[in-house]
């Protein structure tokens, strides 16, 4: 279980300010802090399981006070390893503009959350002039202007960091944003990650009346459900819409609030089922976040586990889940054992699609091809034979 590392509290020692926010280093299981202080001050850490290093990677060999708390040496940027927090972006932060985010708003004031807000920072060189670019649609990794990304506008460096896409969601669209220096920094385009390192989006998975299987597709601020989903299922209904995690805990939407009971939040890399009654309006889920980087390892127990494509892009399985032998590859098979099996939700018939490994190039295999899909969740057999699956989750294009 992820523990939760934050700060809950900052002393000024001698009457200085200090401040500090959490920045992704990019690693998976590891934050960094960005500390600003001009003199003595103290920040008192919590969760466990964690370090504190230079930015060399060296061991902080500060003073340790009482109640935990730590005297920081000279301001800048620090390491935290061990304890994840829960949620939070982990995709590195480091380019010109920093701290880019996007979340579902009602930014027209038509009393509807129908759009995405999207706001940002700087470096330690200060405000500057912004351009929003946008991708519809399908990611391009084609840099080149006016091809597949299109200019937006530009928000002038002494404007709100602000930038409104009015009803944007649940149209049906995948949308990335760019927000970027202009000009861009000398000899680079519009994607390197000097002047961005992060790109936001909104993608759209669709569910309907019955069983529907999803996935995470973007990282997230909070993966709670009320931030993720909140109330994009069937409002002020009784019986509510109900979704289902990888262990078959529910929580419901009924009355515009989750009941949760166990608790569930989203994760990266899992699959969930969202069942919607007879009746009621197919419909999307927007979800809006970060584009994911970081190349996660995920644990595949043998025997069912419930996955989901946690990335912007579909993908083939044979890529996703390559086949192959041991612990790092889908199981193609034994003269003891059968093959690893994937299962997708075919949803007309409500029934399930099935692929079985096969040894490359022939890789996986049947009926009904299907591809790895962004935002889907998936049934994934793993056989008792090869034991755990550590399963690399790349999202990258």
């Amino acid at each position: 279980m992820r523990k939760i590392l934050f700060i809950c509290s900052l002393l000024i020692l001698w009457g200085f300010p200090a401040s500090a926010e959490w920045l992704s280093d990019g690693t998976p299981g590891g934050y960094r802090l960005w500390l600003v202080r001009t003199c003595g001050s103290a920040v008192a850490l919590s969760g466990g399981g964690y370090t504190l290093q230079d930015m060399k990677g060296q061991g902080y060999a500060g003073d340790k006070m009482a109640g935990g708390l730590y005297v920081l040496g000279p301001g800048g940027i620090w390491v935290l390893t061990g304890a994840t927090p829960e949620g939070g972006v982990t995709t590195a932060d480091t380019g010109r503009i920093r701290n880019t985010t996007i979340v579902r708003a009602d930014t027209d004031g038509d009393g509807t959350v129908d759009d995405v807000q999207i706001t940002w920072a700087f470096d330690d060189r200060g405000s500057c002039h912004v351009d929003i670019w946008r991708c519809d649609d399908n990611y391009s990794t084609n840099p080149a202007p006016g091809v597949d990304w299109k200019f937006i506008t530009v928000i002038p460096s002494g404007d709100p960091r602000i930038y409104n896409h009015t009803n944007s969601l649940r149209d049906g669209k995948n949308y990335f944003y760019r927000v970027v220096p202009s000009p861009l920094l000398f000899g680079t385009t519009l994607l390197d990650d000097t002047n961005n390192s992060r790109t936001v989006a909104k993608i759209d998975v669709w569910v309907g009346p019955g069983w529907n299987m999803i996935a995470c597709p973007l990282e997230q601020n909070s993966y709670a459900l009320a931030d993720t989903i909140g109330d994009q299922l069937t409002p002020r209904v009784e019986p509510g819409d109900e979704l289902y995690n990888p262990q078959m805990l529910k929580a419901s939407y009924s009355s515009s609030i989750w009941a949760n009971p166990s608790g569930i939040n989203l994760a990266l890399g899992e699959g969930y089922y969202v069942y919607m009654w007879t009746g009621r309006t197919e419909r999307y889920i927007s979800f809006a976040g970060v584009m994911p980087k970081v190349v996660r390892t995920l644990t595949i127990n043998p025997g069912y586990n419930l996955i989901g494509n946690s990335s912007i892009i579909d993908k083939s399985l044979d890529t996703s889940l390559p086949p192959g032998t041991g612990t790092a590859n889908a199981f193609q098979g034994s003269v003891s054992s059968g093959p690893d099996e994937i299962y997708k939700n075919d949803y007309p018939t409500q029934g399930q699609l099935k692929m079985t490994c096969s040894p490359m190039p022939t890789g996986w295999v049947g009926p009904s091809r299907f591809d790895f899909i962004k935002g889907e969740g998936f049934w994934y057999f793993r056989r008792t034979e090869p034991g755990i699956y550590n399963w690399q989750l790349d999202p990258n294009p």
